[in-house]
This record gives C-alpha cells, sequence and structure tokens, in this order.
C-alpha cells in the first residue's frame, strides 16, 4: 500500500510524461507561428529583383529587422498568455493531488488551501511574458533571439549579394532546403532555441504554480522533493539532486537548465506530525522510464511510453547502480562510470551543485584522488 506522500510523488511523475506532450504541443504551435513569418521575409527578399542594388538591399534588411522583431514580441505574447492559463492549471492539479494523497478518512478533517490567483504570476504586471526563466524574463529571451535571428539574416544576406548570388539562393541561405528538411537554413538555429525557451518556460510555470500551493500550506508539509526522470537522457545536476528534499526557502527547484525535465514534489508532516493517531503504510513503488537502451536506439515515439515501476525510495543513484556496465557508461561515459562503479563516486561528486556544471575528467582526478586510484591503480 502506498503511503500519502507515495501517491502524490507517484503522481506527480505520471503528470510529468503529461507535460512532455503538452511541451511537445505547445512548441508545435508556436514554431508554425514563426514559419508564418518565413513568407513575410522571402517576400521582402524578393524585393531585390526589382532592384539588386546595395541600397535596395539594406532597405530590405531594415524591413526585415523590423518583421522579424514583431513576430518575436507576438510569439512572446502568445506563449505568456497560454502559460497564464496553464499555471492555474497546474495550481488546481497540485492543490487536489494533495487532498487525494491523503486516507479517505483524513480527508474530511484536513483542509488544504489554494495560493490566491494572481500570485501565481511572478511580474509586476501579473503577466506571464515577465516571468523569470533562468534568470531572466522571458521576453527578454525571446528579444535576444530576435537579435541573434536577424545578424544571422544579415550576414547570409549581405554575403549572398557580394557573391552575386540570385534571389533563390539567397532565400534558400534564410528558409534552408526541402531535401534537407529546412534544416540547413540559417533560420534552423532560432527554431532550436524557441524549442528549448518554450519547454522551460512550461517547467517554469509548472514549479511556480506547484510551489505557490506549497507555501501557501506550509503548516501541513516538511519540504519539497526533487523528482528527475530515470532514463539515459537525464542531465547531470538533475541525475544529483533527485530524490533530495529541500526546505520552503533553501534549494534549487527545476529547471536546472533549459530542456529539463524535472519536476518537484511536497513531502507531508507524518500523519503522527499531523496530529493524528495512526501509523502510515510501508513505502510502495514509484513510476520511472523502463529502458536501458543506447539513446539511439530508443525511437523517439516510444521513450514516454516506457514507463514501469521502482521502489518509492530509489532514487537515480540507486537505480543508476542497477544498470547494465554498458547503460552506465552510456550515460556517464567509460571514465566516469568506472570512478561510479570501483571508486564509488556518488552522482553528486560529478557536479558543481552552485554553478550546475560537470567537473572534467582533470578536475575529478584532482578532487577524489582516492576514488581515482581504486579506479585506475
Amino acid at each position: 500500500m502506498e503511503t500519502a506522500n507515495e501517491r502524490i510523488e507517484n503522481s506527480a511523475i505520471r503528470h510529468a510524461i503529461f507535460l512532455e506532450r503538452y511541451k511537445t504541443g505547445t512548441v508545435r504551435r508556436i514554431i508554425e507561428l514563426l514559419g508564418e513569418v518565413d513568407a513575410d521575409i522571402v517576400s521582402q527578399i524578393r524585393r531585390l529583383e526589382e532592384s539588386y542594388t546595395r541600397r535596395r538591399l539594406e532597405a530590405v534588411l531594415n524591413s526585415i529587422r523590423e518583421i522579424n522583431a514583431k513576430a518575436y514580441r507576438e510569439l512572446a505574447a502568445r506563449l505568456g498568455e497560454e502559460l497564464e492559463e496553464f499555471a492555474t492549471g497546474e495550481a488546481d492539479f497540485a492543490l487536489g493531488k494533495l487532498s487525494e494523497g491523503l486516507p479517505t478518512e483524513l480527508r474530511t478533517v484536513i483542509e488544504f488551501a489554494s495560493p490566491a490567483t494572481e500570485i501565481l504570476f511572478v511580474s509586476a504586471e501579473n503577466k506571464f511574458g515577465n516571468a523569470l526563466i533562468q534568470g531572466r524574463e522571458l521576453s527578454s529571451w525571446f528579444d535576444q533571439i530576435a537579435d541573434a535571428d536577424f545578424g544571422r539574416f544579415q550576414q547570409a544576406l549581405r554575403l549572398g549579394f557580394v557573391e552575386g548570388e540570385s534571389i533563390d539562393k539567397m532565400v534558400r541561405r534564410i528558409t534552408g532546403t526541402r531535401p534537407l528538411n529546412f534544416k540547413d537554413g540559417a533560420r534552423e538555429v532560432s527554431r532550436r532555441q524557441v524549442r528549448a525557451l518554450v519547454r522551460t518556460a512550461i517547467n517554469t510555470a509548472s514549479t511556480n504554480a506547484r510551489e505557490e500551493v506549497y507555501k501557501a500550506n506550509e503548516p501541513l508539509i516538511k519540504g519539497v522533493r526533487w523528482v528527475s526522470t530515470l532514463d539515459g537522457r537525464t542531465s547531470a545536476i538533475c541525475k544529483a539532486r533527485d530524490g533530495k528534499l529541500y526546505s520552503f526557502d533553501k534549494g534549487p527547484r527545476p529547471p536546472a537548465h533549459f530542456n529539463c525535465r524535472s519536476t518537484t514534489t511536497p513531502v507531508l508532516k507524518s500523519w503522527r506530525e499531523l496530529g493524528f493517531d495512526k501509523d502510515e503504510p510501508a513505502r510502495g513503488v514509484r513510476p520511472f522510464i523502463r529502458d536501458t537502451r543506447k539513446l539511439k536506439d530508443i525511437p523517439k515515439s516510444a521513450r514516454d511510453q516506457l514507463v514501469g515501476r521502482v521502489r518509492a525510495d530509489e532514487t537515480y543513484e540507486t537505480w543508476l547502480r542497477k544498470q547494465p556496465k554498458g547503460f552506465q557508461e552510456e550515460v556517464l561515459g567509460p571514465t566516469k562510470a568506472r570512478l561510479f562503479r570501483q571508486g564509488r563516486l556518488t552522482l553528486d561528486k560529478f557536479v558543481d551543485e552552485g554553478t550546475t556544471r560537470e567537473y572534467t575528467l582533470q578536475e575529478l582526478r584532482r578532487r577524489y584522488p582516492d576514488a581515482w586510484r581504486a579506479s585506475f591503480g
């Protein structure tokens, strides 16, 4: 039988799979909007057919700059609006799961508080477009992508002009070519950046919404547990943080990096700490991604469906130690995998917690000479 905290954590992990699907759908919609702007940019480039001169080129570039900047402002606004609605839903989900985590007989005597709607959006204007994503406002990230995007357009078109290229070839420099699925154009870099930003913004919105629910119910909650995905794509810092319990006012929160898939789950006080003379059941199980094949061998379409179960107290650390040697080397690299197995280094030793940077092999050798000798002699 699951404990209350296990029911809440299991629900959060299953919900994380839904979040990944939601991220994918949102990314697709945002990228489609960006694609609609490409037609306007191409039409501006074709103005050079009328007058292939440097003056006309500068006029075209100015028009493209304005079109591109406006497009990214609209993307930021659209995403901000969607995130506001999403954050409200995430808060409702987190609140509902707190209650569902308790046994039926306790739900009628424990009442969880709902945070005020306005505090779900961390900005002065109550707009998620101004929320902090990795320490910067969402709108600022889009502005940066827009500027860099235009810089690549400008470089590509000026180079094409100097070399006397045809208009069609200059267009292909920007949009890419169909045989390569348009991934060879100047626009592709910004597409990748937008995908990462959207996914990270959604993770941030989810974390912020949950955090407000936790704060509103602080008298009932012991702390916040970091929950990472148990698969081969998990980053070094998320491997190290999985399962760690943090207080409300200390410790990191997801996203740890762009494209982070980690989440959090509240840890309720024990039934006796809450004033009930009742023992909790033994620990149960936790869902995880069941697959230890090499990453390149797992179809992307199948990754989210490969869900299994492990003991509820299993962390990435204990889970990875049980995996085949080949999978450990795929995830950590051969040298670090050996330090992990023979040197008995824990995963948190591979990263700088303060900067989330992974230590190099030279740094690990310097920091942990005993583990290095145990692994390599």
